[in-house]
């Protein structure tokens, strides 16, 4: 479930912000002028509005890994539309990894129907019987 998690924040990362994950941490100033000097300095236009960009990103990336609401549906979607033949949508929703096993061995999920089932009943809205559901055969419920 962390791994999933972890996963989406480094995609988003590197997908939504490519600079980030290449430059190093800016290191905070270590005596008090320094950090009166670091507040002092005036941004550009520019900079503002790549600041506020970075914000809006970071917090855009917190939202979808959240788990919560609309979110999450959304994310699940994605999930089985894209990754379902590997059953990574089922994880995501709180099953066990052996799923993806599962999934695998039966080749994406007994041929592509299961995760194209899954991905019908997601997209309709019906993610209460995925959620903490182990069970390979969960859409049938």
């Amino acid at each position: 479930m962390k791994l999933i998690k972890y996963v989406i924040i480094l995609l988003g990362l590197f997908i939504l912000e490519p600079g980030y994950a290449i430059h190093p941490a800016k290191q905070p100033a270590k005596d008090a002028v320094a950090i009166e000097q670091a507040e002092s300095r005036t941004l550009s236009k520019k900079e503002v509005r790549q600041e506020k960009r970075l914000e809006r990103r970071r917090a855009w990336i917190s939202k979808m890994v959240d788990r919560t609401g609309e979110n999450e549906i959304i994310v699940a979607v994605l999930l089985a539309l894209f990754l379902g033949c590997l059953g990574i949508h089922r994880v995501y929703l709180g099953g066990s990894w052996l799923l993806i096993l599962a999934y695998f061995f039966t080749f994406g999920g007994l041929f592509g129907i299961l995760p194209l089932i899954d991905f019908i009943r997601l997209a309709a809205g019906g993610i209460d019987h995925y959620i903490d559901n182990n069970r390979f055969f969960a859409a049938f419920e």
